[in-house]
């Protein structure tokens, strides 16, 4: 039997895995895409679909060679929480994420910042580190987002919340938060009413909803519950709600849009169904997965904070070492700078000692100087008393003599009265008595003058 030519395709996902593949030309976009998700590892098959050109690939077509086909989410799940298996969380979060920091999913400011903690949570896990600073370029926001004043320091007060997620408990919150957006999975189709009435159709995992235009919240909603059919005839779309008549739109891709419905309300359909075993198996598989990875990552928190504790005590540690080598290399010198400052005490010691010895020899010439100086004083004073008093003496003595001369010629001058009156008379008069009172007393304050000369040498 002749083997069919096989031919080249490229599948891309959305988490940056690329896939190259040989298949035959036969091979339709079902087939190829049953083939990728198993080599995927993807259980759950229903929610993905492959893209080309930005458009849906049609189920029964075959694929062409060298075809270049995006793997991605076409039906985005009701609950986050329906994701069981790592794989699929991942390329339904690359999915999600890269439409929020695109811009084509909007996104509040806050929500946001959560959305990026959870982001930088699942990188550290994945990576298996510490979660220590945000992206200096702000890459976990939308870049209309980047310019906002302390964004920076509130990411990280929110980041430090998930420090114990392990990477699918971070996605998984992730989407939680992502999916109570208002565009959240929802696709959107032009279409009018029978008034011809310009309207926005949304198709997502609750229902349809219509919009005014892009105004939100939408003007009327009817959930899958709700609807009992929906078909396509003559370029309309017919849905049949459970009570009222038959809503009928115009629509551009009307067989895209009844294949988005109809993929829709089979999920919806499903989750309200009795889950098989497998499923509750597998459920159950990934769910011990979790547990484990949460531990692991509580484990690995724990670890590297003990070793940054060890790491910190060590580094204190090793501070306080060449703090102490160098306190002890400084008392080493100092030590050196004493003992040379005690050499030059010792030194500068002796030379006051021997100056202190040449001092007292300088004193005791001195002392004796000085004696030698009151012996010499105590004569000099001696003979200047001397030479005053033989002075006095010599005053005195020429007082003396001159006394007596005077007294001496008073007397001749008395003894020649005296004699003229014993010539003239027997009784002396008067004035010879009181004459010689006065001599009397001059001679005895002459003596008594002497006398007090003569104690005083």
């Amino acid at each position: 039997m002749k083997k069919k030519p096989l031919i080249e395709v490229g599948v891309s996902c959305s988490d940056g895995t690329d896939i190259e593949l040989s298949v035959e030309s036969s091979t339709t976009y079902t087939v190829l895409l049953e083939k990728v998700t198993y080599l995927l590892g993807i259980f759950d098959t229903k929610y993905f679909a492959l893209q080309k050109s930005d458009v849906w690939c049609d189920s029964k077509q075959r694929v062409r060679n060298g075809d270049k086909l995006k793997l991605l989410a076409r039906y985005l799940p009701e609950d986050a929480s329906e994701l069981i298996q790592s794989v699929t969380i991942g390329l339904v979060f690359a999915q999600v994420r890269n439409s929020i920091l695109s811009g084509s999913l909007a996104c509040p400011a806050d929500t946001a910042l959560l959305l990026a903690s959870y982001d930088l949570a699942q990188q550290a896990a994945e990576n298996g580190e510490f979660i220590k600073e945000c992206p200096s370029d702000g890459s976990v926001l939308p870049e209309r987002l980047r310019d906002l004043a302390g964004w920076r320091d509130k990411l990280m007060r929110l980041t430090r919340r998930h420090t114990m997620l392990c990477r699918e408990e971070a996605r998984l919150g992730y989407l939680r938060v992502a999916q109570e957006l208002p565009g959240y999975g929802v696709t959107m189709f032009s279409v009018s009413n029978k008034k011809n009435t310009p309207l926005q159709l949304g198709i997502d995992a609750l229902g349809l909803a219509l919009y005014d235009g892009h105004q939100v919240p939408p003007r009327v909603t009817f959930g899958w519950a709700e609807i009992k059919w929906i078909a396509w005839k003559r370029g309309r779309v017919l849905v049949r709600p459970d009570e009222g008549d038959t809503l009928e739109f115009r629509a551009e891709g009307g067989r895209d849009l009844l294949t988005l419905c109809a993929g829709h309300h089979e999920l919806f359909r499903h989750r309200r169904q009795k889950e098989d075993p497998l499923r509750i198996h597998v459920t159950a598989l990934a769910h011990a997965r979790r547990d484990r990875s949460r531990v692991m990552r509580q484990r690995l928190i724990r670890t590297t904070e003990d070793l940054i504790g060890w790491r910190s005590k060590a580094e204190q540690t090793s501070d306080a070492a060449s703090k102490a080598e160098a306190a002890a290399a400084l008392f080493a010198e100092k030590a050196n700078i004493m003992e040379e400052e005690a050499r030059l005490i010792g030194g500068r010691a002796g030379a006051l000692e021997n100056e202190l010895h040449a001092l007292r020899q300088s004193r005791a010439a001195l002392t004796a100087r000085l004696s030698d100086t009151e012996r010499l004083a105590k004569c000099l004073a001696a003979q200047e008393d001397v030479s005053s008093l033989s002075a006095q003496i010599d005053r005195n003595r020429q007082e003396t003599m001159e006394g007596s001369r005077l007294v001496q010629m008073e007397l001749t001058k008395l003894r020649s009265e005296l004699e003229s009156l014993q010539r003239g008379s027997e009784s002396p008069p008067e004035e010879f008595h009181s004459r010689l009172d006065s001599w009397s007393k001059a001679q005895r304050g002459r003596v008594k003058s002497r006398v007090n000369l003569f104690e005083e040498l």
